[in-house]
């Protein structure tokens, strides 16, 4: 069975798997990056406040030899820099 390595990626901090999982197939680690990436939105709003300021996390799964053999990205809140002037007015 094949040994997938899932790295968190969040903003620029890198977490890197170094265990690893047997699973039989890219199919499920593909399944398993999307549920790591569910599990882990909650723990990222909850260092938040409960704010939804903006965060790019993303999960690489990468095989035995670190070939990377997809990415899963989620982006959460907007970027500061998108945010239009009428959303900056609205505060008042």
């Amino acid at each position: 069975m094949p040994r997938f390595f899932f790295e968190l990626c969040d903003g620029g901090e890198v977490y890197h798997d170094a265990q690893g999982t047997n699973l039989p197939g890219l199919t499920e680690a593909q399944d398993r990056a999307f549920e790591l990436l569910r599990k882990v939105i909650p723990q990222v709003m909850r260092r938040n406040g409960g704010e939804y300021r903006y965060r790019d996390l993303a999960y690489t799964v990468r095989d035995g030899t670190g070939r990377q053999l997809m990415k899963i990205r989620f982006e959460l809140g907007t970027p500061a820099e998108t945010e239009s002037p009428s959303a900056e007015g609205d505060q008042h």
